[in-house]
């Protein structure tokens, strides 16, 4: 068994930026940038990962993989159909992912108006050790800002920019097998380990026999997972409209802020019927690949393409206030609220794995689409942000200076889904599909007649900072400055996680008749320690950060 450890890419980044002022009778003032921006990420490597070449990836949806210690002895829990093992194949070759990107902006001053205006062009060029890896694609970035001063006192700005994402390696790295190490993806199909030992998990991962069902073959020398030749970088546009107000006498600013931000031209992985399902534009387009394994034996595979997702959406919208004010040199009050909404049907990746593909555009006739891929809330979904900072500074004259400061802080908690992993249903136009698994979204309460992504959310939580610091002149320009710092200082425990087990009922075909919690805590109960399913506490992670002192004692010269 071995850790999943990546291979990075190394860089060559080369840049280069100018600017030029100029003044004109009828157009105003002009500020003129330009810049051209060259990266060249270049990924290779072996990358067995362990001394065996297999290694582990545990993806239990109850989120328990490892389960704690036995007398100081670790123990996992591996349940079947809910873990993957990659075997490492042999590698030669690297992938090269070019990006090349020019851009111009003019600021433009008349009167009460200022205008931003630029463009940013961004060329992409990839290849691999075969040429299932070949990319080139283009795309243009404009950005447009306008600021009108209303008098001295109050200013209206108004953006709008489109942002292209950087190509991901991970995505050629899906295709090459090269960063994501060559291999072959088998799902576990032996019996349930509950509290196993790692030595326990060892023989399970050696057994062929638990490894049945293969998933994906990454192999440079003969792929099964390609890039559509349309492909392109996914991007954002984002619109903001704020209103900036100087308070009296010099004292701080206050600014209010819209902003909505829409992602377009995902990108996911899409496998069964990869070209009569869904006509991507590969060369040679076919739902299926045929591989020769490790020993001789011909397996034949659903073919894999990663491409624009049309389907895929997610959309950022919030309002931002922040508030600076400074009545004396001696006070500060700052701080800023954010009240906020991410919502979509995209995750986009899991944790730790990067350009991992979603459910969408996968098997999509054994999957219920409705109950897999349903639109609401995302996993960073945040409703609620506050930062409120205050701070005083007495000045002792030749016997230095004191300072006391908090901060105070508020977080709305993160959003959960009830969701629970269900068979696929078997289609014969896929191979895949049988004895695969796909995430169920059930109902805020369990229906299974309502389909909802992240409905239920865990408890919001607050905390107080308290900062003090004093600094003594000694000589010169040499200070010694104490500082004594604690954060969470009432030593608050709010729960902001736990276990969110549950499981579906099925009837003698597989289909989904109800919905049922795991463990002996209900829907409405409190999450408590003694909960052995949904509900449960799991460690001092699924607290909020506890009470911390922080002393430094620094010289200043």
């Amino acid at each position: 068994m071995g850790l999943q450890r990546r291979q990075h890419p190394r860089q060559r980044d080369r840049g280069a930026e100018r600017h030029h002022s100029l003044s004109t009778e009828s157009f105003g003032s002009h500020t003129l940038e330009a810049g051209i921006q060259y990266v060249n990420s270049i990924t290779g490597g072996e990358n067995r990962q362990s001394s065996t070449g297999l290694n582990l990836l545990g993806i239990n949806s109850q989120d328990d993989f490892y389960a704690g210690e036995v007398n100081g002895d670790p123990r996992f829990n591996l349940y079947s159909f809910e873990a993957l093992r990659w075997e490492a194949l042999p590698l030669g070759g690297e992938q090269e992912l070019k990006n090349t990107a020019i851009f111009l902006q003019d600021g433009i001053s008349i009167g009460d108006f200022r205008f931003d205006l630029g463009v940013r062009y961004d060329q992409y060029d990839g290849s691999g050790p075969l040429p299932s890896f070949n990319i080139d694609f283009d795309g243009f970035s404009p950005r447009i800002g306008v600021t009108y001063n209303l008098n001295p006192s109050w200013q209206v700005q108004g953006t709008y920019g489109r942002y292209i994402s950087r190509f991901n390696d991970n995505v050629g790295n899906a295709v090459t097998g090269v960063g994501s190490a060559p291999r072959i993806t088998t799902l576990y199909t032996g019996p349930d380990i509950i509290n196993g030992t790692a030595s326990q998990l060892q023989t399970a991962l050696r057994n062929d026999a638990n490894w049945g069902i293969i998933l994906e073959y990454l192999d440079p020398t003969q792929p099964t997972t390609f890039v559509a030749n349309d492909v392109e970088a996914p991007y954002a546009d984002d619109y903001n409209l704020s209103i900036r107000h100087a308070l009296p006498r010099n004292t701080g600013s206050v600014v209010l802020s819209y902003i909505n931000r829409e992602y377009n031209n995902l990108l996911d992985d899409f496998r069964g019927g990869v070209c009569s399902d869904f006509g991507l534009d590969v060369d040679n387009c076919s739902d299926f690949t045929t591989i020769i394994d490790t020993e001789g034996q011909e397996t034949t595979l659903d073919s894999i393409v990663w491409a624009n997702n049309d389907a895929a959406t997610r959309e950022y919208e919030a309002i931002t206030a922040l508030w600076d004010y400074r009545p004396s040199s001696r006070w500060l009050i700052s701080g800023n609220y954010t009240y906020a909404k991410t919502e979509g049907n995209y995750e986009g990746e899991g944790q730790n794995t990067p350009s991992s593909g979603s459910i969408q555009g996968d098997f999509v006739r054994s999957v219920d689409q409705a109950a897999a891929v349903p639109f609401g809330y995302t996993d960073d979904d945040i409703r609620n942000r506050l930062i409120a900072l205050a701070s005083y500074t007495w000045d002792l004259q030749r016997f230095g200076a004191f300072s006391l400061g908090s901060i105070f802080r508020y977080r709305s908690g993160l959003p959960y889904s009830l969701t629970a992993t269900v068979p696929m249903q078997d289609d014969p136009d896929y191979l895949g599909d049988d004895g695969s698994t796909y995430t169920y979204y059930f109902g805020r309460n369990g229906e299974i007649d309502r389909h909802e992504r992240n409905a239920r959310r865990f408890d919001g939580f607050w905390a107080l900072d308290l900062s003090t610091r004093y600094e003594l002149p000694v000589w010169k320009d040499l200070n010694i400055f104490l500082k004594l710092a604690v954060t969470n200082l009432t030593d608050e425990d709010a729960v902001v996680r736990h276990s969110t087990s549950v499981a579906p009922r099925l009837d003698a075909n597989g289909n989904v008749i109800g919905f049922r919690t795991v463990g002996n805590c209900g829907l409405n109960d409190d999450p408590s320690e003694s909960c052995t399913g949904f509900g449960r506490i799991r460690n001092e992670l699924d607290y909020q950060s506890p009470r911390e002192f922080l002393f430094t004692v620094a010289v200043d010269f």
